[in-house]
């Protein structure tokens, strides 16, 4: 399941839990499209749980609008913070993914922590 919560603005929650489909792949694509039209000075963060991992093509479609939209995001976004609550975060090997993000990233274990550390990238600007 995928779920996107803009309530705590400009704090944007991407939630992937569950089962992940079609339709999950497309509401995902949808929430992306939605942020690059938001103001200026936003933070992503991604809460993974159980999910299985999306289809090829949906990793396709997600790559290809990464590629449209990567200046769009860096202009835009102050950071992602990662939630990984069934992993170590000292484990990740996510060097490739960091350096193909425009804004600071980190992996984190809880969603608290991750929403202390999109207080301190909205602090810092």
């Amino acid at each position: 399941m995928f779920a996107y919560e803009t309530a705590g603005a400009p704090v944007y929650i991407l939630r992937f839990i569950g089962s992940f489909d079609a339709a999950d792949e497309a509401a995902y694509l949808a929430a992306l499209d939605d942020l690059v039209m938001r103001p200026p000075g936003f933070v992503m963060v991604l809460v993974f749980g159980n999910s299985n991992r999306m289809s090829p093509e949906g990793y396709r479609a997600m790559a290809l609008w990464f590629k449209r939209h990567r200046d769009d995001l860096g202009r835009l976004c102050l950071g992602l913070a990662r939630v990984r609550p069934d992993s170590d975060p000292a484990t990740i090997d996510d060097a490739n993914f960091r350096k193909a993000m425009p804004f600071p990233t980190v992996v984190l274990r809880s969603e608290a922590e991750a929403m202390a550390w999109a207080r301190l990238q909205l602090e810092a600007a």
